[in-house]
C-alpha cells in the first residue's frame, strides 16, 4: 500500500479547515454553499514576479500605444 499524502483534517468548533495543496493556504472545507472553494493564487503570484510577459498594441490608429502584460495572469 502506498503512502498517503492527505493531511489530517482540523476542527475548529463545528468548522473543519485543511491546507490547500496548491497554495498552502488554510481553507473551510465544510462550507454550506460553497464547499470547499477558495481562490488559489496564481503562478506568477507565487514566483513574486510575471512569468509570461508579452506585448500588445491598443487603440486607435491616431493614438496606438504599446502595452506589455502578463499572458498568465492577465496583468
Amino acid at each position: 500500500m502506498a503512502a498517503s499524502t492527505v493531511s489530517a483534517v482540523e476542527w475548529h468548533g463545528d468548522k473543519a479547515f485543511n491546507t490547500c495543496a496548491d497554495c498552502g493556504k488554510l481553507v473551510q472545507i465544510n462550507k454550506s454553499i460553497f464547499g470547499s472553494l477558495h481562490l488559489c493564487i496564481s503562478d506568477c503570484e507565487k514566483a513574486g514576479r510575471h512569468l509570461d510577459i508579452q506585448t500588445r498594441r491598443r487603440g486607435p490608429f491616431w493614438a496606438r500605444r504599446t502595452e506589455t502584460y502578463c499572458a498568465r495572469c492577465g496583468d
